[in-house]
């Protein structure tokens, strides 16, 4: 059993504020839930309430066997499947609206691609069943994680469906980025012996910098008839990046250099051990450089990277014996 929250202790115990507070964390994620379920703002208004009073009612039943996200989606899901009951003959609104998230200044090009694929992604969300859609909105869109989306599902743990084919990450992996070989080889397996189902393969990297997704099956995607949907040329997007400058990258650099961009790493403490930069420098090519906490003023320089934007600043490199620029201010 997961321990308690402290905010629904107190909130239990009577506490308004805690109540409050309680309520206020769990309410965006409710109404993007609601919002991209009933796809109409006004619905997506009422689950919010009704999930949000549902939580106040009967927070003094909830035992904490679950998560409290996992045990609100649940009340949001109930409270999804009343309202869908009497939507049948009413319009929808914008569907790519309950998809899109707060872009800061797009450029036009960017803006119009990211409505393309939001009406593309919202296009192939609607056309999911609803028991599907609340499994994808939960897990990838959400956050919850497999226990918790499946005690939102109420889905037992001990279904024999099982709720991943190798696991997941925490439980499952492979060598660097070749985890999803391994997912994938494993999906091919359970597809040959369910023709024409689907599967959903998705991993990270190493260090967290991609996300991949793939849909498999033993059918292939035909004209629509069978519900799949496809996006459509992409061949544009190759294009867009390959009018992009291509820089030439060199090993050793001693000089001024540009910050095009940088990643602080931290340590199992919390504190930032080093970080990596990369650089333009004055002819033209780019470069790798680093700086580490043990370098003189290495930690003042790392504190820095963290609490000031660096990118378009410039440092300074010097090559050290190991291979490495180091980089200082």
């Amino acid at each position: 059993m997961p321990p308690v929250d402290p905010l629904v202790d107190l909130a239990r115990r009577g506490d308004a504020r805690a109540l409050e507070a309680l309520l206020a964390s769990v309410a965006p994620s409710i109404h993007r839930f609601g919002m991209r379920m009933c796809r109409n703002e006004n619905d997506a208004d009422d689950v919010v309430q009704d999930t949000l009073l549902a939580i106040a009612t009967h927070l003094g039943e909830f035992e904490g066997r679950s998560s409290v996200s996992s045990w609100a989606f649940a009340l949001a899901r109930s409270a999804c499947t009343r309202r869908r009951r009497g939507l049948k003959n009413r319009p929808t609104e914008g569907e790519e609206a309950a998809l899109a998230e707060p872009s800061p200044t797009p450029s036009p090009e960017d803006a119009a691609s990211d409505r393309e694929l939001a009406l593309a992604l919202a296009g192939a969300l609607h056309a999911l069943p609803d028991e599907q859609r609340e499994v994808v909105l939960l897990r990838d869109v959400e956050g919850l994680s497999a226990p918790e989306a499946a005690d939102a599902l109420g889905i037992s743990s001990t279904d024999r469906r099982g709720l991943t084919v190798t696991g997941g990450l925490p439980y499952f992996g492979g060598p660097g980025s070749n985890y999803l070989t391994h997912s994938i080889a494993a999906m091919v397996d359970v597809l040959r012996n369910d023709p024409g189902s689907f599967g959903l393969t998705s991993g990270v990297g190493m260090h967290m910098t991609k996300h991949a997704f793939g849909v498999w099956s033993t059918s292939p995607p035909g004209n629509g008839t069978s519900g799949v949907s496809v996006l459509g040329d992409d061949t544009h997007v190759q294009t867009s990046l390959d009018a992009h400058t291509r820089y030439p990258i060199v090993d050793r650099v001693a000089g001024a250099a540009k910050v095009a961009t940088y990643s602080v790493v931290h340590g199992r403490d919390g504190e930032p051990t080093w970080a990596l930069l990369v650089c333009d420098v004055p002819e033209g090519e780019r470069c790798y450089a680093r700086v580490e906490a043990g370098d003189p003023d290495g930690l003042a320089f790392l504190m820095a990277l963290e609490s000031e934007e660096w990118v378009g600043r410039t440092v300074s490199l010097t090559p050290d014996g190991h291979g490495r620029n180091v980089a200082r201010a």
